[in-house]
Parts: structure tokens; C-alpha cells; sequence
């Protein structure tokens, strides 16, 4: 038999590509494995978009207290009424559009709305922490606080924990953002 010597690399090259194909598919399989295991933490969490910012809230639970220090002192947020919990979110405020946004962070730039149809304004940790003697096993767990005014040029990003009184029983089931930019980022609802 003779073999024409323009196709004899050729059928060389498909007799090794079976042991190719075996060693290609597996490595594949593992480097997609780890490019979805690394991207997966960065997008946890409920995403709001506006015009101007997005939102990411999570980590959304109820607790009883939230301690804090600042420098050697140590603070502590307590609910202000009997049979109330806080409500702790933690939100990340990206700046997607605009050149720079003047960003304040007060009781009126964000509301929760509860499953009772009534909506809750954060509480500023810093007027109502109370100065307590020593630490506690969960001080500054939910800390940095999301609060005060942020400049924050185009892609900057701020995370922080904002704090919300509400009765015990209720449920999150939205966070609204009202200052510079409109948006809701719906945690319960149908």
C-alpha cells in the first residue's frame, strides 16, 4: 500500500487527537470550575440598579444589640422600645455614572419596609450608642456602619451595615434608597 505523503502527517494528527480530546476536556472542566467558584462571592446578595448607583444588600437579620468600639471605648445599640429587635443589612453603594456623588447617609436617604406595611428610617449607631465599660464577644461584627456623607467619584464603591428598629415579629421586605439616586431592593415579597 502506498501512502500519499501530503496526508500521511495528517492521518498522524487524528490518530493522537482521542488522547487529546481526553486530556483537553477534564482541564476545561476544572478551570471553569474554578472561575464560577471565584466569581461566585462577589455577587451575593439582592442587586438594585438606578441611574446613577446600584445597590447589593445582605446578610439581613434581626439581633438584639449591636456593639461597637472607637478607639478605647466601647458602645453598644439597643432597641429604644420593649418588643422591638434591630435589623441589621449589610449594603454595598456603587457609583456606576456619575463623575462624583455627594452621598449623606441619614434617616432620610434609605427606609425599610416591613411585612406590616410600614416603613422604618436607620438608626444612627453613633447618637444612639450607649458607652459601655469592656468589650463583648460580637463588638464591631457589624461594623463599619453605612452613615455620615461619602464622596464617592465614578466607580467607587462603599460597604457598611445599617441599622433599623422594627417589632419583632415583622419581616424585611424591602430596603428603599432615596438620596441621589431612587431604587428598592425587595427581600420578601411575592
Amino acid at each position: 500500500m502506498m501512502t500519499d505523503l501530503r496526508t500521511a502527517p495528517m492521518l498522524a494528527r487524528r490518530g493522537r487527537r482521542p488522547h487529546l480530546r481526553a486530556m483537553v476536556v477534564p482541564l476545561l472542566a476544572v478551570a471553569l470550575t474554578v472561575i464560577a467558584a471565584g466569581c461566585g462571592g462577589s455577587d451575593e446578595g439582592i442587586w438594585a440598579t438606578g441611574q446613577i448607583m446600584q445597590m447589593r444588600v445582605s446578610d439581613v437579620q434581626h439581633v438584639d444589640s449591636v456593639s461597637y468600639r472607637i478607639g478605647d471605648d466601647h458602645y453598644v445599640v439597643h432597641p429604644e422600645v420593649q418588643g422591638q429587635d434591630l435589623v441589621v443589612a449589610k449594603v454595598l453603594l456603587v457609583n456606576r455614572r456619575s463623575a462624583q456623588v455627594s452621598l449623606l447617609v441619614d434617616s432620610r436617604a434609605v427606609d425599610l419596609e416591613g411585612s406590616d406595611a410600614r416603613n422604618y428610617p436607620p438608626v444612627d449607631p453613633y447618637a444612639r450608642g450607649q458607652k459601655v465599660d469592656g468589650s463583648s464577644a460580637d463588638e464591631s461584627l457589624f461594623t463599619p456602619f453605612l452613615w455620615d456623607k461619602v464622596e464617592m467619584a465614578r466607580d467607587f464603591q462603599i460597604l457598611g451595615w445599617l441599622l433599623f428598629e422594627v417589632p419583632k415579629d415583622v419581616d424585611v421586605d424591602r430596603i428603599r434608597w432615596h438620596h441621589v439616586d431612587t431604587f428598592s431592593v425587595i427581600l420578601n415579597g411575592p
